[in-house]
């Protein structure tokens, strides 16, 4: 692989910093379409000073996952997945919904984030 460890965290910690600066209460919605291009200016300049820190960070596991195309029968794709442990200060310990500005060519996207047990992740998982 042509990836180090070292890569992995610095893209890890980009994208946590991409993915939760932006933090909103958990009953934050859009109410028009583009909302976010409007909020994006004064969302950026009222950013808080701390922004969630990366205090630890792990490389898990490397595992290989292959799918036939559903569009194009008989191709397949295999995909290398990564997994990354992080503890990250400056998160909410309630629910929250975070923005994302720079998702989907600049159009934005407003993710929702939920606590849960590791037992709960788990029943929801094997419930699918």
């Amino acid at each position: 692989d042509s990836f180090t460890q070292a890569d992995f965290a610095q893209q890890t910690e980009k994208i946590i910093d991409e993915q939760l600066t932006v933090q909103m209460d958990a009953f934050f919605h859009l109410e028009e379409r583009g909302q976010l291009s409007k909020l994006q200016d004064q969302m950026v300049q009222s950013l808080p000073s701390e922004r969630p820190k990366v205090t630890k960070l792990k490389f898990i596991d490397k595992r290989f996952d292959v799918e036939q195309s559903v569009s194009y029968k008989g191709l397949y794709t295999m995909y290398h997945l990564y997994t990354m442990e992080a503890d990250i200060d400056g998160l909410p310990s309630s629910d929250f919904t975070t923005i994302n500005f720079k998702h989907r060519n600049g159009q934005g996207c407003v993710n929702g984030w939920r606590w849960i047990s590791w037992q709960s992740l788990q029943d929801i998982m094997h419930a699918k």
